[in-house]
């Protein structure tokens, strides 16, 4: 299920914006890569509804809450 509510929006002082979401759990090794590519699409829809309310460039990066992690979404879309 995807939920539109993210756990955390960040305006930087650029005037761009980061959607973070927390994850926890493993994401170790293959299992945790497609774990993560997984939440990519939960992620767009973040994006583009954030996009929808404000000005500038969003990001998107996962927290992994178990390990301190920060994901950026944007790097693993290559």
């Amino acid at each position: 299920d995807v939920y539109k509510r993210q756990d955390l929006l960040i305006q930087n002082e650029d005037g761009s914006w980061h959607v973070v979401d927390h994850k926890t759990g493993s994401f170790d090794g293959e299992i945790g890569e497609r774990k993560v590519k997984g939440y990519s699409d939960q992620m767009r829809i973040y994006q583009a509804a954030v996009r929808s309310l404000v000005k500038g460039e969003v990001a998107t990066s996962l927290y992994l809450v178990d390990s301190g992690e920060v994901v950026s979404l944007k790097d693993r879309e290559k």
